[in-house]
């Protein structure tokens, strides 16, 4: 923040306890941020409830250093708590309670549970982090000792942060905070090497001096840290007199304690561990902000109340109670600054007179009359960020004659006067009080405004558990290209000619095995084709897998002729050179609130590098949802009609035309551009409308569903084509648009993926642009498996509803979804509720999905149907009332509809109460939950969706080609295949020798040394 802003705030200071009437966020933490600056201490904001928190949060990291400010979020939801399925906030957390431990200064958002919630003690915390360089002398026992008390888990292989494991001389930790786990090699107990290594290739990268383990768990012990709690807790228990079920629960417990196992879920014992603090006892003589008393006063009698309800209704652990947490009155007399909302409160206090200023929307008139109407009475102070629209800003203030100060630090604000901040941020507010408003870009130029900092600064977000989507498990088809589809049984040693060697065991029909050399495992790959209960396996010694490949082969050089065919005809077609950027598209762009990604840069270039030459563009967008396709959409057509040309948006779905016509209109209406709509939901009057401003070029953008493609549409001067998912449209349809792309440039939007074969058989043949970073700033998705629980339901509904959200409740069984839904409608009496499932006529699907996109349902119970690509950023809680019955690919794309705004989004897998999950269930289940980030299961929904993705672009019809011989070897034999076409004159490479690789010494593995097949194939 410039120091001059602090500066002038400093005439606002009073003796504390400060009572401040009728305030907004906006303006407190702009107040907390400049005390904070001005004191020289550390300061606490805390928020009733996590979402506010939340937005507190990203303010206060705009306005300061980013290392200075840190986020405490506590999980609102207790009975989650209760029953041991917290999410993932205890990573954050973790982060700022060891930031916390230097002593400096800090300033610390949380909500009213964060700031009460109870901790182990700080000296415990601090006792516990220790360093270790290359002069250390390393006692193992020791070492390993010391992990376990801190919450390292031992794995075969180290992946993720929290993780260790040793074999011989080597040991590998991943610490807290450090981007890549670490690697020391030990010569007796002296350090050898120490150096990093990568996670996905498991090899040592660059040497490291030194390096600091910290805690990664919230319940901090060792063995006779646990021998002495046992005692409290049994006496304890002798006091309480538990209920069976409830001392089941606790000796179940204890047996967790004891193996290390579950222990974040089990932090409710901290108070028989350690003295236990709330985060003040962290900080440094904090000034503490009690912001909006009521709200955290409410959200008090809230927490007391869900503590009650699970004692009443779940037979509740007794150990959970009020004890669990600091008092409320407590935190009250410790505030130093307490806040009032809208509801009054305090009989006396200071009122600034505070008031939040309407967007201006970009309207240049409305700009400049709410400066005429306030510039002589108010100090105004404008924040902005970007430069270009810096440009436009000071360009509309110099032809309006206001006059206007460059502020910098070693300038003081003018007072009566226009002043900017370039490169700086604070919330618009404004002051009747103190004469003063704050404008920033979001204000001025309504548009989502992007933190500069990253949220969460936690590295569990960098980190992934599965190296490669297709590692191999026991029973696993898999896929020999020389011998054919088998089963994968493990590795076996055997020995021939005195020489032991390592072997994958792959097991044929009629009980034939194949072995084959470890150091040839890439000759195998995961069968991928779909439906594995059709899958037959190959007869070894027989020729029927050389003539299915054969059958294959002969069906793909006639695609790849085709291809081929494509390809010269789009290459001989001379299309229209649209004209370089203008200054409209360069305003255009940097109206666009958020950072691109790398890959959105790089798509953007090679689109317009297309559409800048006279050669016919065909490309594909590939991306994830929320990936960012849309707006490299709108660069495109904005670009198109800059040059004069008009764009049509094509989507396959009502609600998909509807979602695309606002986003396009909301962008472009203020430049100019006119953007139609073309759908079975518009007046006859709006269509005929349309029609004829297609014909006289008076409509710039049209988007609409396959209606645009009626012979009776006729465009003036059509330069650019949109599909969104064209795989979704009909044969027809398909043709239609086949036609209108030889002449006109296309971009098709897809989410489903492309496998990666594909896209470089392609290359040359069909231009791609893969999206595969996820966007920055998003939060992780709280995710939570659990038994299905009335209590948590109700909660988890009414907390969205509070913050004016909406729900998804998915129940897979159509016949009985009216009967979930009439339950869910008795246990949430406000709760508006809808129901949408497959069997229901297409356009009555779409009438209830538009209604809940219009907000006219605050839930909506469905099966599957959740549209992929459907963006409903409102609806930020999903509940899977069967998670167990989905597959691994389906929960990640259920999961894909929640978290794409600026809140957190909660996602329930929930199975049945008393239910035992299958090991194959529970390991889907939390691999879901591991992969909580937006993106990060992209290679999760590979496996399933890669073969859609060769379908889309080779036609639905290869599928049962696909299915006899799996997608990895109908890929490799199209490799071939286009190769020959694209190089005819080339020579055949010579074949491979399918016969096992000859050796002349020892290649295996000791198992004393690894005994875990998973680490020796690796």
């Amino acid at each position: 923040m410039n120091d001059s802003i602090s500066n002038m705030i400093k005439s606002m200071e009073a003796k504390y306890p400060l009572y401040l009437k009728n305030q907004n966020m906006n303006f407190m933490i702009t107040y907390a941020v400049c005390d904070f600056l001005r004191s020289k201490r550390s300061v606490l904001c805390v928020l009733p409830t996590l979402y506010e928190a939340e937005r507190a949060y990203s303010m206060a990291s705009q306005m300061l250093d980013e290392n200075k400010v840190l986020f405490f979020p506590a999980d609102e939801l207790l009975a989650a708590q209760m029953i041991d399925v917290e999410g993932d906030f205890k990573y954050e957390r973790i982060n700022t309670l060891i930031s916390l431990l230097d002593k400096s200064d800090y300033l610390v958002v949380t909500n009213l549970t964060g700031s009460l919630k109870l901790n182990q003690s700080h000296e415990l915390w601090r006792d516990l982090i220790f360093s270790i360089n290359k002069t250390s002398i390393i006692d193992e026992k020791k070492l390993y000792s010391s992990l376990n008390r801190m919450g390292y888990h031992f794995s075969y292989t180290v992946t993720k942060t929290g993780e260790y494991s040793h074999r011989g001389s080597i040991i590998d930790i991943f610490p807290l905070n450090y981007a890549q786990p670490i690697r020391i090699d030990l010569f007796g107990d002296e350090i050898d090497t120490m150096k990093y290594f990568d996670v996905e290739s498991q090899r040592s990268g660059e040497a490291l001096d030194e390096f600091k383990i910290a805690p990664v768990s919230e319940l901090l012990y060792n063995d006779e840290d646990l021998e002495l709690a046992l005692k409290k807790l049994n006496q304890f228990v002798y006091d309480k007199k538990p209920s069976e079920y409830e001392l089941e629960k606790i000796n179940k417990d204890i047996e967790n304690l004891t193996t290390h196992s579950h222990v974040d879920n089990l932090t409710r014992y901290a108070k028989f561990f350690s003295p236990v603090e709330s985060i003040i006892d962290f900080m440094n003589n904090p000034l503490i902000y009690l912001i909006d008393y009521k709200k955290c006063e409410d959200s008090y009698q809230r927490m007391i109340k869900d503590i009650k309800d699970y004692c009443d209704n779940l037979e509740g652990r007794f150990l959970f109670d009020l004890d669990y947490f600091k008092k409320f009155d407590e935190l009250v007399a410790a505030s130093s600054v307490l806040a009032e909302g809208v509801v009054n409160v305090f009989s006396t206090g200071i009122d600034y007179e505070i008031s939040i200023p309407d967007d201006l929307k970009a309207n240049e008139e409305a700009i400049i009359k709410y400066l005429n109407q306030n510039y002589k009475k108010y100090t105004i102070i404008i924040t902005i960020q970007n430069q270009i629209r810096f440009e436009h800003l000071e360009q509309t203030l110099l032809d309006n004659h206001f006059s206007y100060e460059m502020i910098r630090n070693d300038k003081e604000i003018e007072k009566g006067k226009i002043n900017i901040l370039l490169n700086d941020y604070l919330p618009s507010f404004k002051s009747n009080s103190l004469k003063l408003i704050v404008l920033n870009e979001a204000t001025l130029f309504n548009i989502k405004y992007e933190p500069r900092k990253t949220k969460y600064k936690s590295v569990y977000k960098n980190t992934s558990k599965i190296s490669h989507y297709d590692e191999l498990e026991i029973g696993d088809f898999v896929v020999h290209f020389d011998y054919g589809i088998g089963i994968y049984r493990g590795l076996q040693m055997l020995e021939t000619s005195g020489i032991k060697r390592d072997y994958i065991k792959v097991e044929y029909d009629n009980g034939d095995n194949l072995y084959v050399p470890l150091e040839q495992i890439s000759s195998l790959e995961k069968y991928n084709a779909g439906d594995a209960k059709n899958i037959k396996l190959s007869t070894l010694g027989t020729k029927k897998w050389s003539q299915a490949k054969e059958k294959v082969r002969r069906k793909l050089q006639d695609i790849s002729q085709g291809l081929i065919k494509l390809y010269a005809n789009r290459s001989a077609s001379v299309g229209y050179a649209f004209a370089p950027d203008s200054p409209d598209q360069v305003l255009f762009e940097a109206d666009f609130g958020y950072e691109l990604t790398p890959d959105q840069k790089k798509a953007i270039i090679e689109i317009k590098r297309e559409m800048e030459s006279n050669r016919v563009m065909d490309r594909l967008v590939c991306g994830d949802v929320g990936y960012g396709k849309t707006e490299i959409a709108l660069r495109a057509a904005f670009k198109a009609v800059c040059s004069g040309k008009q764009v049509a948006v094509l989507a396959p779905t009502t609600i998909l035309s509807r979602q695309h016509y606002f986003t396009f209109k909301n962008r472009m209406e203020r430049f100019g551009v006119r953007v139609d709509l073309l759908n079975r939901l518009q007046k006859a009057s709006q269509i005929k409308s349309t029609k004829e401003g297609l014909l006289s070029g008076e409509v710039d953008v049209v988007i609409g569903t396959h209606k645009l493609l009626g012979k009776d549409i006729k465009y003036k001067d059509l330069g650019l084509l949109i599909i969104d998912e064209e795989q979704r449209f009909g044969v027809t349809q398909k043709e239609k648009i086949k036609e209108i792309k030889l002449n006109v440039d296309a971009i098709t939007l897809s989410a489903t993926p492309i496998p990666r074969t594909l896209q470089m058989s392609m290359m040359g043949i069909k231009t791609l642009s893969m999206l595969e970073t996820p966007p920055k700033n998003r939060y992780p998705v709280q995710t939570y498996v659990l038994e299905r629980n009335e209590l948590i339901i109700k909660d988890a509904i009414e907390r969205e509803m509070t913050r004016h959200g909406q729900i998804f409740y998915m129940y897979n069984f159509k016949d009985t979804i009216y009967d979930v839904a009439h339950h869910l409608q008795a246990l949430v009496p406000d709760c508006r509720i809808c129901v949408g499932h497959g069997g229901m006529d297409k356009e009555e699907l779409e009438g209830i999905i538009t209604d809940f996109i219009d907000k006219k349902y605050d839930m909506l119970v469905c099966t599957t149907i959740i549209e992929t690509g459907i963006d409903i950023p409102d609806a930020n809680t999903l509940i899977v009332h069967d998670a167990n019955r989905l597959g691994l690919s389906q929960l990640y794309q259920l999961r894909g509809r929640v978290g794409r705004s600026d809140k957190i989004a909660y996602s329930y897998l929930m199975y049945e109460p008393n239910y035992i999950l299958s090991d194959q269930a529970l390991k889907r289940l939390d691999t879901i939950k591991e992969f909580n980030e937006l993106g990060s299961g992209f290679k999760i929904a590979m496996r399933d969706l890669s073969i859609r993705g060769a379908g889309d672009i080779l036609g639905d019809e290869q599928s049962g080609f696909i299915e006899t011989v799996g997608l990895e070897t109908y890929l490799h034999i199209l490799d071939e295949e286009l190769h020959k076409v694209k190089n005819p004159y080339e020579l055949p490479a010579k074949p491979k020798d399918p016969s096992l690789t000859k050796a002349y010494a020892n290649r295996f593995i000791s198992s004393d040394y690894i005994n875990n097949e998973d680490v020796k194939i690796e």
